[in-house]
């Protein structure tokens, strides 16, 4: 590129800038962008509140979804066994249990005797779980 050229290049973008500038000056130019600011805004904002309305639509729709999902019946304490019962009762005087206190507790042979009663009552959404460590903790749901 030669220096004429450069030359030429510069002066009509320094011509264009002058025209610009002129036209910044003007009041009803810069009242007329204002004025189409302001409408892109609205425009915007209309857009940005349908997607949230379809979002929302969208959220309610699959928590629906996951509530028919995950739903288990619903287990009351008078169908429980007997077993059980005592399982409820014992987790609720202690505030929590594991598989290793239920087993010395209920005389099971085995600890996983003991934790499948545990998960068995967790399923039916009566206990709930926490974890300390590697031990498994069960407690009354709230």
């Amino acid at each position: 590129m030669t220096v004429p050229v450069m030359a030429e290049e510069f002066e009509q973008v320094s011509q264009e800038f002058r025209e610009f500038d002129a036209k910044m000056r003007d009041p009803l130019v810069v009242g007329a962008l204002l004025h189409k600011l302001a409408e892109e805004r609205q425009s915007t904002n209309l857009l940005f509140k349908n997607l949230l309305e379809k979002l929302e639509s969208l959220e309610a729709k699959v928590a629906s979804l996951e509530g028919k999902l995950v739903k288990t019946p619903e287990v009351n304490e008078a169908s429980l066994s007997e077993t059980d019962e005592k399982i409820i009762a014992f987790v609720k005087a202690r505030g929590k249990a594991c598989a290793e206190e239920l087993q010395k507790k209920f005389g099971y042979k085995g600890r996983n005797a003991a934790s499948s009663r545990l998960n068995a009552l967790f399923k039916q959404n009566l206990l709930a779980k926490t974890y300390a460590g590697k031990t498994v903790y069960f407690k009354m749901k709230q």
